[in-house]
């Protein structure tokens, strides 16, 4: 983690100058990247509901064994601070 924080920090620099960032409209709480469309993104991380889903099992008889799967996502850093957090160790 250190190693990573350490690079980044080497290159702020130069990013905080690129006009890509748009640091002002960043800081303004203004979205920097336009041309994305956050609604085309099936598996946003930051969804409070769930994904549900129907799926077949890997049997013959289809029609009869359909599962429905809940799950939700979760970028790995919210679980691991949980733990780091609360001092649980894995």
């Amino acid at each position: 983690m250190e190693i990573n924080k350490t690079a980044w920090n080497n290159h702020i620099d130069v990013r905080i100058q690129s006009d890509f960032y748009e640091l002002e409209s960043f800081l303004k709480e203004k979205s920097s990247l336009p041309f994305l469309n956050i609604k085309q993104i099936e598996y946003l991380y930051s969804k409070e509901e769930p994904f549900v889903m129907d799926e077949p099992t890997y049997t013959d008889n289809v029609e009869k064994t359909i599962d429905k799967i809940v799950t939700w996502n979760y970028g790995l850093s919210e679980p691991m601070n949980g733990l780091v957090q609360n001092e649980i160790s894995i």
